[in-house]
């Protein structure tokens, strides 16, 4: 029940806030300083461990002009009911999760903790309530302005206007509150403990504060300020000096009916009934009126949830991220995941997970050309990350949270996410700019890898093989089929497997020569290139549990993950692991093999420790069969042990095609180009030295190339170069190049 002093009446509430006019404040105090001897005898039985010493809520006297709040009906957000959901590793965390609707469309949640429902529920129910005798009085008003014709209807007039006026300000209060509070929750996360927004609401409603400043206060006011509002002991203190009566916003709770969340309050048959009262009140002007309108107050620049900084909902990603046992001080975690996701994210998705870590919606254009420059290939994520990092001002360890800049190592091209963004983007193109395809796609390689001649090899393979629902599969297959190139030292062409979607297969080959011809040039023939088949038949075979669990991006995030935790969080670090590690590996965290990662050490490197994790597994595999102090992996396994696993199919050695060895070349020759290319312009700009040009020049130069490569070389020791001999070497080149390509060579 709701308290106020023992000589205000219950019609009042349609023309009181509660609260004093400024020229009444010491008046007020008095009668505050008068309630001490009977409060004597309350005492605080269980104070907040941190006392409110200043106002979180800011106060306003203000009132909206009804056209204010229409314009702003589209943007309105609905608060649903609170639901309890388990949160962290292990679903230890419960808290209230609040949906947020707008225009009928889920826009985010609140999370709130348990022991703040009821007095969640009531702020929002006191926010309906004050908006609903607004619109009473301002109703009120409207009609009657339309028929004044004496004095006593224009004074009649007048006291209506100065409750809506009354009542507008207190709604806007109420409204400043609420999106304080909900400001608080959001920076709160998943800390189970106050909102201190929301406690400093409940103390000054039950008080009688809402519209004074801290400065203002009575002088008893600091027992009241460090009371824990929410502790049942607590209730005599609050209650000292006030009377009951019918609080409608605790009655309309009481009915345990959540119709008002959803479609408002009905206050027509309140209103009529105490309007006279109301009026007759207002009009003798007692001293138990309170006259909360000041007309010099200004109307905040912040009472709704969109000013700026407009409030970050939860989104339903970061909220299935907050499930999985991570928080938001790990913001580049999670966008990492965002774009590591099986299903690719809508860059606008993205761009509005980016602008909630934010603190403003001013920059948004310039961070949504960031983000098509990131998805489309055009910016490597540690690029991105740095920028983010910068903006969020983000300390040295929540940086490491980049995952370095994502976790792989530079010799992993394959499993990095730029090479996910780069497919993504190729496949995209495939369809919008087909004939710029595989030039945008090589741009996009170069940005973060510097591919040799087995990349090349595998890169084609990537190409000719991947289909929008198969990235990630063809992408880890291509991962383990470069470590077997480099660790057999074979020569192998990486086969089409059967990953591909049905309705993609007819369109294949069709799709290759549009992207390969149209990059390097038509040949003029009619013919499809021929794409070489599995040897064997590999259709009805699982070969990924044969691979290793600890090669991949997954566990060298996780391991990343877990070492910051472990700093950070000991106690629960290890569960930690666990709820990563069985989110993607095959081998359970339960599994010794995981043993070595759980037991790295302060100075060892977050990744070193899988290697004992990977020798352990391989060993439980394979056998102890290492050699040469090389870890016993299938990439190394004999090939007398795979054919027992019934693998020969996979990993045999092929014959290699003529088309396959010329499109292969191909490659090889625009990946020394582009070096040539760079290596001209950074000379061009002193950012090299001619040593470094010679040595770009000389190394893997194509057979075609030789003449004029040995004439620049020429040329640079005898030092006669210029910046016109330089476009001129490679403008040769570029022609030769081309010239090849067009005869198919």
């Amino acid at each position: 029940m709701a308290r106020t002093k023992r000589s205000v009446h219950e019609q009042n509430l349609l023309v009181t806030a509660n609260q004093h006019h400024p020229k009444h404040v010491h008046q007020h105090n008095r009668a505050m300083n008068a309630a001490k001897s009977s409060a004597k005898h309350a005492v605080v039985s269980k104070a907040l461990l941190h006392p409110i010493c200043d106002f979180r809520i800011p106060v306003t006297k203000a009132e909206l002009s009804m056209d204010q709040w229409d314009a702003y009906a589209p943007q309105r957000f609905c608060y649903g009911v609170p639901t309890l959901i388990k949160y962290g590793f292990g679903n230890q965390l419960e808290f209230l999760r609040i949906p947020v609707t707008r225009e009928d469309q889920l826009f985010g949640y609140v999370i709130l903790p348990m022991i703040y429902k009821y007095s969640w529920l009531y702020l929002c129910c006191f926010v309906e309530w004050w908006l609903a005798m607004w619109k009473s009085w301002d109703s009120e008003f409207k009609k009657m302005t339309k028929k004044i014709k004496t004095k006593a209807q224009r004074k009649r007039a007048a006291l209506v206007a100065t409750s809506r006026k009354n009542v507008g300000a207190r709604f806007l209060e109420a409204m400043v509150a609420r999106r304080t509070v909900v400001a608080d929750c959001i920076a709160n996360g998943l800390k189970n403990g106050r909102i201190p927004s929301l406690d400093e609401f409940i103390i000054r409603n039950k008080r009688d504060w809402l519209f004074m400043e801290f400065d203002e206060l009575p002088d008893n006011a600091d027992k009241y300020l460090r009371a824990d509002p929410l502790h049942t002991d607590n209730k005599a203190l609050f209650e000292t000096g006030w009377e009951e009566f019918g609080d409608p916003v605790s009655e309309i709770l009481d009915q345990k009916d959540d119709g008002w969340i959803s479609k408002g309050i009905d206050v027509s048959v309140i209103f009529k009934r105490g309007l006279s009262d109301a009026l007759k009140t207002l009009k003798q002007a007692g001293k138990d009126v309170d006259i909360t309108y000041n007309e010099a107050s200004q109307i905040p620049n912040r009472w709704h949830e969109c000013h700026e900084p407009p409030i970050r909902f939860v989104s339903e990603r970061k909220d299935q991220f907050y499930r999985r046992g991570f928080n938001l001080d790990q913001p580049m975690i999670f966008l990492y995941q965002c774009l590591r996701d099986e299903v690719e994210i809508e860059r606008a998705d993205f761009l509005r997970e980016l602008m909630d870590m934010l603190v403003t919606d001013e920059t948004r254009y310039q961070w949504s050309l960031h983000v098509d420059q990131l998805i489309d290939g055009e910016m490597t994520w540690e690029e991105f990350s740095d920028l983010v990092a910068d903006a969020l001002d983000l300390k040295p360890n929540s940086r490491s949270n980049t995952i370095g800049p994502d976790g792989v190592k530079p010799d992993h091209p394959f499993l990095s996410i730029d090479a996910l963004i780069a497919v993504r983007a190729y496949l995209r193109n495939l369809q919008n700019k087909p004939d710029t395809a595989v030039d945008f796609l090589l741009r996009s390689i170069s940005r973060f890898s510097t591919p040799d001649a087995s990349d090349s090899q595998v890169w084609n393979w990537v190409i000719n093989t991947v289909t929008p629902d198969t990235v990630t599969e063809v992408l880890q297959k291509a991962h383990h089929d470069r470590l077997k190139l480099s660790n057999m030292g074979q020569d192998i062409v990486i086969h089409r497997t059967n990953i591909a979607s049905p309705d993609l297969e007819s369109s294949k080959e069709t799709r290759f020569s549009f992207a390969m011809d149209d990059y390097v040039g038509n040949t003029g023939s009619d013919e499809s290139p021929y794409v070489p088949t599995p040897i064997g038949d590999t259709h009805d075979f699982d070969w990924t549990e044969f691979l290793s669990p600890f090669q991949n991006i997954d566990a060298q995030a996780a391991s990343r993950a877990f070492y910051g935790h472990l700093n950070e969080k000991p106690q629960d670090s290890e569960q930690f692991l666990h709820a990563l590690v069985d989110g993607f590996s095959t081998v359970p965290s339960s599994d010794g093999a995981w043993d070595p990662v759980k037991n790295i050490s302060q100075g060892m490197d977050h990744t070193t420790n899988l290697q004992p994790a990977e020798q352990f597994w391989s060993n439980q595999l394979y056998g102890d069969n290492t050699e040469d102090g090389r870890t016993s992996t299938l990439l190394n396994t004999p090939l007398v042990q795979i054919k027992h696993t019934h693998m020969e199919t996979l990993w045999s050695k092929p014959s290699i095609d003529s088309h396959g060895m010329a499109m292969e070349q191909r490659l090889k020759t625009l990946f020394w180009l582009r070096d040539v290319r760079q290596a001209i312009e950074n000379c061009r700009c002193n950012l090299i030295s001619i040593s470094k040009l010679r040595s770009t020049l000389a190394t893997n130069t194509p057979q075609g190339h030789i003449q004029t490569v040995y004439n620049a070389l020429v040329a640079l020791d005898s030092g006669s170069i210029n910046q016109e001999v330089l476009d001129g070497w490679l403008e040769k080149l570029q022609v030769e190049v081309g010239l090849q390509q067009m005869l198919g060579s």
